[in-house]
């Protein structure tokens, strides 16, 4: 399972809309970054930099934003791996 700590930005936005393209089922975890909520223990634990989105994926590897989304799409089935790989390469 896939999930994504994320806040309505630009960032989460382009990491959610990845793992649509990919056909991938995900769940969202809000963090409100207005309240300050990127910063508690729990949430500096999955990112130390205290940033959104995070992706995590129990079965792989994961992490803060583009790189975590790319291990996740680079999971993905054959026959649409590299398509997201090229629309994801161009918005990074």
């Amino acid at each position: 399972m896939i999930d994504v700590y994320m806040w309505s930005t630009t960032n989460s936005r382009r990491a959610t809309v990845g793992l649509e393209e990919a056909g991938l089922q995900y769940t969202i975890h809000p963090i409100n970054i207005n309240e300050g909520e990127q910063k508690t223990p729990e949430h500096t634990a999955r990112n130390p930099y205290q940033k959104v989105p995070v992706i995590i994926d129990s079965d792989g590897p994961g992490g803060p934003g583009g790189a975590a989304a790319a291990s996740v799409w680079r999971g993905a089935s054959a026959n649409s791996a590299s398509t997201i790989s090229r629309v994801m390469t161009s918005w990074l």
